[in-house]
C-alpha cells in the first residue's frame, strides 16, 4: 500500500487515511469534557472571517455575545502578525466563542446557525472545523502541505479499524471530501490502491 498520496498541494498519509474511522459523536467528548472547539486555536482566512461574520447575527441566536446591539463583535485576532490570516478567539472557559451548550453538551453555534437557515454548515464553516481531526501541516520543502491525523492529541472521534484496512471509511471519506471537494474521490483511489 501506498504511504502517501499527492492530491494538488496536498501530501496526504495514505497509512491513516485507511487505518481509522472517523464518527463525529460528541457525547464522546463530554464523558472525557475535551471538545475540539475548545482545545485548539483555530486559524482560518480572511474570506472564512467575512464569511462567519456574516453569520453573525443568526450564531448570536445561540451564542449571544458574538453581538452587541446590531454590530457583530470582532472575534478575531491576526495570526502570527499574518494579516491574511486570522485566530477566532476563546471565551472565559477557553472555548471558540460560537460554542453554546444544549441538553448538556458543547456546539458550535455557526452550525446551528447554517442548519437554521438553509446553508450546509459543511461548507460555511472554516476549514479545520470542517475537517478535524484531520490536520494541514506546514509545506514541506518541495512545496507540498501534509495532511494527517493529529493522533497526539488521542481524538474520541477516531477509531482505530481492526479490519479491512485497504478502505477508506465513510466518516473519514467525509473528511478528505471536506478538504479536497471534487478531487476527493481521485485522492480515495490513490489511497485505496486502485
Amino acid at each position: 500500500m501506498k504511504r502517501e498520496v499527492i492530491v494538488g498541494q496536498y501530501r496526504i498519509d495514505a497509512a491513516q487515511m485507511v487505518a481509522w474511522e472517523y464518527a463525529c459523536e460528541p457525547e464522546k467528548c463530554e464523558e472525557r469534557d475535551e471538545y475540539c472547539c475548545a482545545r485548539f486555536e483555530v486559524d482560518i482566512s480572511r474570506t472564512e472571517m467575512e464569511r462567519m461574520t456574516g453569520l453573525m447575527p443568526a450564531s448570536a441566536r445561540y451564542a449571544p455575545t458574538l453581538m452587541q446591539g446590531r454590530t457583530p463583535v470582532n472575534v478575531f485576532d491576526e495570526f502570527d502578525d499574518d494579516p491574511r490570516r486570522f485566530v477566532i478567539d476563546k471565551n472565559d472557559a477557553g472555548d471558540c466563542v460560537f460554542t453554546f451548550v444544549a441538553a448538556g453538551e458543547k456546539r458550535c453555534a455557526l452550525h446551528a446557525a447554517c442548519l437554521e437557515i438553509g446553508l450546509d454548515p459543511m461548507k460555511e464553516k472554516p476549514l479545520p472545523c470542517r475537517i478535524w481531526p484531520l490536520t494541514i501541516g506546514d509545506k514541506d520543502p518541495d512545496g507540498k502541505i501534509h495532511v494527517g491525523f493529529d493522533l497526539a492529541s488521542n481524538p474520541v472521534c477516531l477509531t482505530k479499524k481492526r479490519r479491512d484496512r485497504k478502505k477508506v471509511s465513510p466518516g473519514v471519506r467525509e473528511l478528505l471530501t471536506g478538504l479536497l471537494g471534487k478531487r476527493a474521490d481521485a485522492a480515495i483511489r490513490g489511497i485505496e490502491g486502485e
